[in-house]
């Protein structure tokens, strides 16, 4: 049930997203440091794309470090999508601590010109 409130014993940051669009799509790059593929959850429901990274909590439990420049935890983010989106076309990578989501916009919201007779 989505109205039941989540509880956990770690953290849970809203990972930085670099967002950009072209005439074709729309790209968000999410850092998720510490999240292996396996543990990514990407759902689409009611037009929300949620975006859920868990880390791997038994790397960091002996470790002590002498200098930090982010806290460990795990990620979530939510983005409502416009109906623009192509929501079954979709694609996702993961490489280096980056997510890539791809978002192909439908046809009909493409960027076209149109030329003068």
């Amino acid at each position: 049930d989505s109205n039941r409130e989540r509880v956990s014993a770690y953290k849970v940051f809203s990972p930085d997203v670099d967002i950009y669009e072209n005439s074709n799509e729309i790209v968000m790059q999410v850092d998720l440091p510490g999240v292996g593929k396996n543990n990514i959850k990407i759902n689409l429901e009611n037009d929300v794309l949620t975006i859920d990274g868990q880390i791997d909590s038994k790397q960091y439990e002996t470790l002590r470090p002498f200098y930090s420049e982010y806290n460990v935890g795990h990620y979530k983010r939510q983005f409502s999508l416009s109906e623009q989106i192509d929501k079954d076309k979709i694609s996702a990578q993961l490489e280096y601590g980056t997510l890539k989501l791809v978002l192909p916009k439908l046809e009909k919201a493409k960027t076209r010109s149109i030329s003068i007779r």
